[in-house]
């Protein structure tokens, strides 16, 4: 499995190189995946890595922390409840799915409590599925003013979606680029493309790729608690 995830990694890199931009940030998301899997990347240089579930990140973290490795950059990517946003600020370095007022002002107090200044993207629901988090391209701009005006501890990066499998992402990836340009040139970044459809997303302007499995390999049942 190691000589696969390398081959699969170093792959992805050399597409980037080809179709995205030198500041292109590829997330490499390890959810469900042994932490022996992470430390193979790890070694290779990659330092910014993915979680969905919060108990799931926080065990990792706290493990890998233990080997000596403290510069690792976690992106939480998944549903996040807002008696956690606690638990993981200490941790988390981006959280990519901020989608409502109330995650984002729980956010900010624990931020402020940590000290610290936490990234974090709006998750837009793109497609309008009623199975996926995130708010409609239309609330955008007010979620959006709430945060940079009254959130000082959170920094607004920009964007995320996760497209419906039932269309084609590129109209969808189109749709996050028109939208993220209502925004203030500090928070138009877009976490788009995911291993099936990453080179697409990288064409409409993605700035953050969140793949897993093309690197990984295929997923398993989780071994942590959501």
């Amino acid at each position: 499995m190691p000589n696969s995830i390398v081959h699969n990694f170093q792959t992805i890199r050399e597409n980037i190189q080809k179709f995205g931009s030198p500041n292109t940030v590829l997330i490499a998301v390890s959810k469900t995946k042994p932490v022996e899997d992470i430390l193979t990347l790890y070694n290779l240089g990659q330092r910014d890595f993915g979680e969905n579930y919060a108990q799931e990140l926080i065990e990792k973290a706290d493990f890998i922390r233990k080997t000596g490795v403290t510069d690792i950059s976690w992106h939480f990517l998944g549903h996040l409840q807002s008696k956690k946003a606690k638990l993981l600020l200490p941790i988390v370095s981006t959280i990519h799915s901020v989608d409502s007022e109330k995650l984002a002002h729980r956010l900010d107090h624990a931020a402020h409590s940590e000290g610290k200044k936490t990234n974090v993207f709006i998750q837009v629901n793109v497609d309008n599925e009623t199975t996926k988090f995130g708010i409609p391209v239309t609330d955008i701009d007010r979620l959006a003013t709430d945060i940079i005006e009254n959130c000082p501890n959170i920094n607004l990066q920009g964007l995320m979606c996760i497209p419906s499998i039932d269309n084609d992402p590129k109209s969808s990836f189109l749709k996050m680029k028109t939208a993220v340009k209502s925004l203030p040139k500090s928070a138009q970044a877009l976490s788009m493309g995911m291993s099936s459809d990453y080179l697409v997303a990288l064409e409409c302007g993605a700035t953050h790729l969140r793949i897993g499995s093309a690197i990984f390999g295929n997923r398993h049942v989780p071994s942590f608690p959501k």
